[in-house]
């Protein structure tokens, strides 16, 4: 064995063939314990520990390609988001992603986080999904975008993440449940007379939390008045109609809104306008991502834990790509958390 290791010459990568002239093996025998590749040998335990510890001695690494190639698997996993970057400076996409990464460390893959630049269409990014450089996708896309249809033709394992997509196994959570808690944390406080401040784009996770709401709140003889939707994701400004009713003697007791960053905006304009968070308005969010905010206010929320939800999603795609059967919907539950708005 010690001839074998001095013939091999310094600051080379050892080789199969050198585990397996080591210990006195066929290369192939070697690539099937270290490799996983198909062979028709059968292996003793003695022979496996062998390899395994002649292996670890000399800093035998297995080729990630091969492997790949032999099992048909390349060990890593997409994600890719329609709606915005995946920037970590996004507080919502900070959770998704620690959570991808504690999923995917369990299981053993790579994470690749997917970018397109500006103007790149549907099939280009489709191409470069799909092109085998993973062995499935979390995608994050409303189901009315072309995307999640041409990754659930082409029989590539996906999973869709926060927004449900009827065609793909999708991890969620209860956001129903959600959007009535705010409805009854609100009645149990006293309030009356709500502004709701809707999503500004087409997410069906918002949709389903605003009528729930609406529907909770109708029940416990709440009135609602929709408000208008935002001018973008980063900007909470009022409309002149809902400047007007603010500031009117009929304002509502209570704002709530679809997510946190759109509470904590909110409360920022409110002040502007002389306004003060609770005292004058409450103010509520959803997400429970309002770490962002902690150094100005805690907000009260529903918390969505989006860490666990990514992880679970990572859990259901691995069980698709081993080809288990996988439910079409995974719901967590979410909680309410008191803070200091309402």
């Amino acid at each position: 064995m010690a001839n074998v290791n001095r013939s091999r010459q310094i600051g080379t990568r050892p080789t199969l063939r050198d585990i397996a002239q080591e210990v006195g093996v066929t290369v192939t025998t070697a690539s099937f314990v270290l490799n996983g590749s198909k062979s028709g040998t059968r292996v003793s335990d003695e022979t496996r520990r062998a390899l395994e510890e002649a292996a670890k001695r000399i800093g035998y690494r297995p080729n990630n390609l091969a492997r790949s190639l032999v099992r048909q698997k390349c060990g890593v996993i997409a994600m890719y988001s329609s709606y915005d970057e995946i920037n970590a400076r996004n507080y919502f996409f900070a959770e998704i992603m620690g959570g991808l990464q504690v999923g995917c460390g369990k299981a053993g893959v790579d994470l690749l986080i997917h970018t397109s630049s500006p103007g790149s269409d549907n099939e280009a990014i489709a191409a470069s999904l799909l092109d085998g450089r993973a062995d499935g996708v979390i995608v994050h896309a409303a189901a009315n975008h072309q995307l999640p249809h041409i990754i659930a033709k082409s029989g590539v394992p996906a999973v869709a993440i926060a927004d449900r997509v009827d065609f793909i196994p999708s991890v969620v959570v209860d956001d129903e449940e959600g959007g009535a808690l705010q409805a009854r944390h609100l009645f149990e406080r006293g309030h009356r007379r709500v502004l709701y401040r809707p999503a500004f784009g087409d997410f069906l996770s918002a949709v389903e939390r605003e009528g729930a709401f609406f529907r909770e709140a109708e029940r416990l003889g709440v009135e609602v008045i929709l408000g208008d939707v935002a001018p973008s994701r980063h900007r909470a400004e009022f409309s002149e109609r809902e400047c007007d009713l603010l500031l009117s003697e009929e304002r509502p007791s209570a704002i709530v809104c679809w997510e946190d960053a759109t509470a904590d905006r909110t409360i920022s304009v409110l002040e502007g306008m002389g306004l003060k968070t609770p005292r004058d308005l409450a103010v509520m969010g959803f997400n429970g991502i309002s770490v962002e905010f902690a150094h100005r206010r805690w907000l009260t929320t529903i918390d969505a834990h989006w860490a666990n939800v990514a992880e679970a999603a990572i859990g259901v795609l691995i069980h698709q790509i081993e080809g288990k059967d996988v439910p079409p919907v995974t719901t967590l539950p979410v909680h309410f958390v008191q803070g200091a708005t309402t």
